[in-house]
């Protein structure tokens, strides 16, 4: 809380500006658009740091490392697992407003 109150987040091991790890992040996603990224020299310059903090913060925003045969780290959106009771509809309960909404509608 005490971080947050000042402009910063922890996240992987440090304590990060929020303007730059927006920065950072909205760098991270564009090239995870365009497949799996190594974390280049000018995405480290936003926070820094070096490639293992990096990999940390990276890792703490969702996004999966992965090294190569050569020992080059990649990373890529890791995906989430689908809750399995995603999509489905329950009805809502009898003390709900929409209950009464749900019955009118038939």
């Amino acid at each position: 809380a005490f971080w947050e109150a000042i402009g910063f987040r922890a996240l992987g091991g440090r304590a990060v500006r929020v303007d730059m790890l927006e920065r950072f992040s909205a760098e991270a996603r564009r090239l995870a658009r365009e497949g799996r990224f190594a974390a280049s020299p000018p995405l480290l310059s936003l926070l820094g740091v070096g490639a293992a903090e990096a990999t940390a913060i990276l890792e703490a925003l969702g996004y999966e490392a992965k090294t190569g045969p050569e020992g080059l780290v990649t990373f890529a959106r890791a995906r989430r697992a689908r809750h399995p009771q995603a999509g489905r509809r329950h009805p809502p309960p009898p003390e709900s407003p929409f209950a009464g909404l749900k019955a009118l509608a038939g």
